[in-house]
């Protein structure tokens, strides 16, 4: 991929702040929509797994429908557990 293309930003100077939240859950949606991971990665095989997927469809959602549906969409969501995005760490 050589250009991301951020269909959530409205045309116009953009703070860079504001920029780096629509990138990286535009990232998230074309991994979601386009990659398909659950239906090609077995989300079951462990804990860390099952909790991976669980927090990926949680910001999904939440970018997609929740957020989508507010006035403002400062508010970020609440993370289930920070330690399973952590990958191992």
């Amino acid at each position: 991929m050589r250009y991301l293309k951020i269909h959530t930003l409205k045309k116009g100077w953009c703070d860079k702040d504001e920029i780096l939240l629509h990138a990286a859950f535009q990232l998230l949606v074309d991994f979601v929509e386009q990659e398909k991971p659950g239906q090609i990665i077995d989300w079951e095989a462990d804990e860390l797994h099952k909790k991976a997927w669980k927090e990926i469809m949680s910001l999904y959602r939440w970018w997609k429908k929740e957020r989508a549906a507010r006035k403002s969409g400062r508010q970020l969501p609440r993370l289930h557990n920070c330690r399973a995005a952590s990958f191992g760490n």
